[in-house]
């Protein structure tokens, strides 16, 4: 079945977000206030040497090779280059660092290049790598053990980041008891699936907001019967489906009925007795499955989700008002709220049957820096990162000085580390200033700019510009719907790499995988189907996974 592309829009217009903001000016504290200080006065005092305890500047000037993926289109300024452009400069005077570009590439050929590095040993002096080539580099004695490296330079700042994720982000990048990479932090928000449907229908109707899956059962069979649209026709279609997966994380599937159950497909975790197991093979995910058949068999979903490109063209036309989808959802909404602006989307979460809002937790870090093992200054790496995230979240005056956006999307070595929940702390943020306990300069600037359109949204008289419209309302009312803390149970990967088995056998699995739930759902197979699913799973090569992942959790 082919994938469907367009509510994946909403997620990569999210990640743009969350990329931006995270290359912003961030919420200062007072952890972050003694580095900064420390960075202006080395600043303000350039004839004096750096210390060797100075956590952005090296004493002498040092040399770094990279490695870096460009846009084919990337135009730079008359003069500029990517190794020796205005930011490039800036980061030579203020970290003595001097980058050199070893090579460059766009895309797939950039894969294909950096691959053949790693594997021939022909490496940059850092490069980014994902989790399966870190692990394997890390096992390969390729890369610098940089605990050492970690403890003595890393900033106040670049530590509360890592702190917010209560060791996981680090936990990820050791290896054998050894920090062995510098890992990014991707934002958890994305984890939650919430349940998106049309308020002002639902007050038409005379319906309570819903709390549980029993609350939406209800309202999808009064949306599909009693008219909601006045249109005088029976064409509204219950929840919307994905074509691809049932339980894969691509927007409108089925992973909330499966979160209800306590049910975590698609990822390895530990279980109440800390046994690594795949969730799509727990008995939760099969009381999930006969859930979501039994909402197929009433007509509660769209009956063609199975064959229909793109979910998102019933949002548009008004055809349904429900789905399941992640708190970015309005960034998709866009071309629905221009053709009706009286459309009044809200999002909830829904409580599962443990009376908690079950969420399955997406890897705390995906990307690791690592250094070439022989470097002999791998602390030049801890420092450019304290300067870079200094630079983008807490900028000093002369920071600020230099173009934030024209140069960002050739950094020598990209890392996002954040909060985990930074887009919690922005909905905060964006709240305190509707409410006026926040001045608009008191706000970051992409929170600022969400302020600004949402004031526009709000003085246009219930026609609101989609552009203006979709950024904050996602923040206010997608962020704003998650559950409080004390209110979750957070389910987190336990493993998020690849084994020799995985590589050679997961493609069969996950096909083994989405036929056998596709055909469960639609009522082809019975349920029982399920257990010879689970069956096959394991000696087609998961069980053997299961053992890889133990051993890898061992090291």
């Amino acid at each position: 079945m082919e994938k469907g592309k367009r509510w994946i829009v909403g997620l990569l217009a999210c990640m743009v977000v969350l990329s931006a903001c995270s290359k912003e000016n961030d919420e200062k504290d007072a952890n972050s206030t003694k580095d900064k200080t420390n960075a202006e006065q080395s600043t303000a005092t350039p004839s004096i040497a750096a210390s060797k305890t100075d956590l952005y500047k090296m004493a002498e000037p040092v040399n770094t090779s990279f490695i870096l993926r460009v846009n084919p289109d990337l135009k730079l300024p008359q003069g500029d280059t990517m190794d020796n452009n205005l930011f490039t400069r800036y980061i030579s005077e203020q970290t003595n660092i001097n980058f050199k570009l070893q090579w460059y590439a766009s895309n797939t050929d950039y894969e294909q290049k950096a691959k053949l590095a790693i594997a021939s040993n022909d490496l940059p002096d850092a490069i980014i790598v994902d989790e399966k080539q870190f692990r394997a580099m890390a096992e390969g004695g390729q890369i610098e053990d940089l605990t050492d490296v970690y403890n003595k330079y890393a900033s106040d700042e670049v530590k509360k980041y890592y702190d917010s994720t209560k060791g996981r982000a680090l936990k990820q990048a050791t290896f054998n008891k050894k920090l062995m990479a510098l890992p990014n932090i991707v934002p958890q928000a994305d984890a939650y699936v919430l349940t998106w449907l049309r308020k002002d229908w639902l007050d038409k109707l005379g319906l309570p907001e819903p709390k549980t899956l029993e609350d939406v059962e209800k309202i999808t069979e009064a949306f599909i019967k009693r008219d909601p649209d006045g249109n005088g026709k029976a064409d509204t279609v219950g929840i919307t489906g994905n074509n691809s997966t049932i339980t894969q994380w691509y927007g409108h599937d089925f992973r909330a009925i499966f979160n209800v159950y306590n049910s975590h497909p698609g990822i390895w975790y530990k279980d109440s007795s800390d046994k690594v197991v795949y969730g799509s093979t727990t008995p939760e995910a099969k009381q999930a499955l006969v859930k979501a058949r039994e909402f197929y068999a009433k007509g509660l979903y769209d009956k063609e989700f199975a064959t229909r490109k793109d979910p998102n063209e019933l949002v548009v036309s008004g055809q349904t008002g429900l789905f399941f989808q992640a708190w970015w959802e309005p960034f998709s909404l866009g071309d629905a709220i221009k053709r009706d602006p009286k459309a009044d989307w809200k999002a909830y979460a829904i409580t599962g049957v443990n009376s908690k809002y079950n969420v399955s937790m997406v890897a705390t870090s995906s990307s690791f820096l690592v250094v070439k093992k022989g470097n002999k200054q791998p602390e030049a790496l801890m420092k450019y990162l304290n300067f870079v995230t200094r630079f983008f979240k807490s900028p000093t005056a002369n920071d600020l000085k230099i173009d934030h956006v024209q140069y960002v999307s050739i950094l020598p070595l990209t890392l996002n580390i954040d909060y985990e929940d930074t887009a919690t702390k922005k909905h905060d943020m964006l709240v305190q200033a509707n409410e006026g306990k926040l001045s608009p300069d008191q706000l970051t600037p992409e929170m600022k700019g969400h302020y600004e359109r949402w004031q526009r949204v709000l003085a246009s008289s219930g026609k609101p510009d989609p552009a203006d419209w979709s950024a904050p309302y996602a923040y206010l009312y997608g962020i704003g719907a998650f559950p409080k803390e004390e209110a979750q149970n957070k389910v987190y990967p336990a493993y998020t790499g690849t084994t020799p088995t995985m590589d050679k056998k997961w493609s069969n699995l996950q096909k083994l995988e989405d036929e056998t739930f596709f055909n469960i759902v639609l009522g082809k197979k019975p349920i029982e189907a399920f257990d010879q699913f689970v069956s096959d799973w394991k000696n087609q090569g998961g069980e053997q996974i299961t053992k890889e992942i133990e051993a890898e959790l061992q090291k």
